[in-house]
């Protein structure tokens, strides 16, 4: 009854190594431990504790003596039948630094619902800002490129390319170093085209990763993968085109298959093989973007949307 004017419930609390907090569904459920020492009260009863989204007080006390918290504003936790979703909101204070989410996927488990742009947290020091699209294909998806207009040019250099470049609110790419890094744990991989007569058409693909920059930013995809755009990425029958195992290009950096630079003859970055059947990153609404996706989509004047988006699995 001490801490920030007292009153506090408190739903977990460890001091030694006399609990294990490895528990099995029911345990949490129900609630284990002693509360004379460490325990967790039970996620019925946080459920129903919670009901009137009270706030929350985190505290953590180091070896060395020092307490630091966090309080948020807003708490609560659904029923058994939704999980015991988490669902936390600010304002937060403290001396804890704020929760930080790698992903949209992370930050949809603890109840941001929105597509919108948010914070995300690739590294734990480096905050990126990206475009959450929280309702297609269950949610959770991490957008790493969107177009939808021509407003971002994407000839761009190889350090543009590394960085990323354009506008979370419009059009941009997230940056080849965030997409290593968020595909460090296995993801999957959605393609959406929307077409300008306003169909939208999709593929997704169960694995996705790219490799470090050491390694050019190689390409790793695998299916299982469905969809109504067609697969023009993974097995298109030409190992020529496949872009799997394909190393990133750049008019400034050449690391495709061909004679030529593809980025240059094509205006734009990608994992060009000998160069492409699949392209996303052409010049805007011009029917010199050759092969966006053959055979579905001939050229860039039919697009009105592209968007490539990321989920662990």
């Amino acid at each position: 009854m001490i801490t920030k004017g007292g009153g506090w419930t408190v739903i977990q609390k460890r001091v030694d190594g006399s609990t294990d907090f490895n528990r099995t569904w029911n345990e949490y459920k129900e609630g284990f431990g002693s509360v004379n020492s460490s325990y967790w009260l039970g996620n019925d009863v946080i459920h129903l504790l919670t009901k009137h989204k009270p706030s929350l007080y985190v505290s953590i006390t180091l070896t060395n003596g020092t307490t630091l918290y966090q309080q948020y504003e807003e708490f609560s936790i659904t029923d058994e039948t939704d999980n015991y979703r988490l669902y936390l909101n600010g304002p937060t204070t403290g001396t804890l630094e704020k929760i930080h989410l790698i992903d949209c996927k992370h930050l949809l488990a603890v109840g941001f619902s929105v597509s919108s742009v948010y914070t995300i947290y690739p590294w734990y020091n480096r905050s990126v800002d990206v475009f959450c699209d929280m309702k297609r294909k269950d949610g959770g998806w991490t957008v790493k490129h969107r177009r939808i207009d021509g407003s971002t040019d994407f000839l761009r250099n190889w350090n543009e390319y590394k960085e990323g470049f354009g506008s979370v609110n419009s059009s941009y790419w997230i940056g080849n170093d965030v997409i290593h890094q968020l595909t460090k744990i296995s993801s999957s991989l959605y393609v959406s085209i929307t077409l300008t007569n306003g169909t939208t058409l999709y593929q997704q693909y169960e694995e996705f990763s790219v490799t470090d920059e050491k390694d050019n930013y190689r390409l790793y995809l695998a299916g299982p993968t469905e969809g109504t755009l067609g697969d023009s990425m993974l097995d298109v029958g030409d190992p020529y085109l496949n872009l799997s195992g394909m190393s990133f290009t750049t008019y400034d950096r050449d690391n495709d298959e061909h004679n030529d630079n593809c980025a240059i003859v094509y205006d734009g970055g990608w994992w060009f093989n000998y160069c492409h059947t699949a392209f996303l990153n052409g010049p805007w609404c011009d029917p010199g973007w050759y092969k966006p996706l053959w055979p579905t989509v001939i050229d860039g004047s039919e697009i009105k949307e592209t968007v490539m988006m990321i989920k662990t699995r």
